[in-house]
């Protein structure tokens, strides 16, 4: 019996084969599962639960993403013993460029892509145009922004009550601005005299009201001697100050709500049997006006007439 000897170069090609052989049979026992998911793209075919190594699946971009390069497909490979995916598609978001700037008011969020979004936001004492705060807008798929760019509009305030017996004098209603009331030279303020548009809307404080200016009573009777009461207590009127011993004064009620001259000091009770003598009231030749510095009032007769000066 004849033995063969088989060449070297044969038994290589054998055993390479065989190799081959084998991982082409174990390669095609081996499979991909299902294809992955993508948030920015999705397949054009029916999606299965195996796929054989080799496998090539196309995908497209979603609305709003936009394809980097050529290659759209998935491949499924063989990846030691098992099958994986390998994605070659690459979706970026679309931009929507520079939504614009608003005055009076700030905008936050610079990520201008699809889907983020931008707010905007207006300074204190401006609202938003569109009633909504804060605003939002939305890159759209559509390379868009939604909605409309806003703008800022000043707060406004009505316009003040009306002040019976005085006057009320202001400029604007807008925010910040102020309002100032006057209740002339007879009356007086209760209240707030000044008042300022707030960011809501409204006036801070309450409408005051002008109340008839008065002096105080004084003690009808005090050391040595006594006050008798001419006319009432407001501006203009007068009382007299009479001591026992004959002297009298006379006094008048001034603009600020105070007797002018103050009352006199009687030195002894005695009637004193010299001739009385009276004193009468000489206010100041001028006095400022209780509010307004500007002005310096005299008093005429039974009034006050008063004069801006520098």
């Amino acid at each position: 019996m004849r033995l063969h000897v088989i060449p070297k170069w044969l038994l290589w090609v054998i055993t390479f084969l065989s190799a081959h052989s084998m991982r082409f049979i174990l390669a095609s026992s081996i499979q991909c599962g299902f294809p992955p998911f993508l948030t920015q793209a999705r397949l054009t075919v029916e999606i299965n639960s195996s796929y054989p190594i080799g496998t090539l699946l196309p995908y497209e971009c979603n609305a709003g993403y936009e394809r980097i390069g050529s290659d759209n497909l998935a491949r499924c490979v063989l990846d030691g013993e098992e099958g994986k995916w390998h994605l070659g598609i690459n979706c970026w978001p679309v931009s929507c460029g520079d939504p614009g700037e608003i005055e009076n008011g700030v905008r936050t969020g610079e990520n201008w892509t699809h889907p983020n979004a931008v707010q905007y936001t207006c300074n204190k004492g401006y609202v938003i145009s569109t009633n909504i705060t804060p605003y939002v807008r939305h890159c759209q798929a559509s390379r868009r922004w939604s909605g409309m760019l806003p703008s800022c509009l000043v707060v406004n305030c009505s316009a003040p009550d009306s002040l019976s017996h005085g006057s009320v004098m202001y400029h604007d209603v807008t925010y910040g601005s102020k309002v100032i009331y006057d209740c002339g030279l007879t009356r007086k303020i209760q209240g707030n005299s000044e008042r300022e548009c707030l960011q809501n809307g409204d006036w801070s404080g309450s409408t005051p009201s002008c109340v008839e200016i008065e002096c105080d009573v004084p003690p009808l009777i005090y050391s040595n001697g006594e006050v008798e009461m001419l006319q009432g207590i407001r501006p203009g009127d007068k009382l007299k100050y009479k001591c026992n011993d004959g002297t009298v004064t006379l006094a008048a009620c001034l603009p600020e709500g105070s007797w002018f001259p103050p009352p006199p000091t009687c030195l002894t009770g005695e009637t004193s049997t010299a001739r009385h003598t009276i004193t009468r009231a000489t206010p100041p030749s001028t006095t400022p006006h209780p509010r307004r510095k500007n002005l310096l009032c005299r008093w005429r007769v039974f009034r006050w007439i008063c004069n801006v000066f520098s």
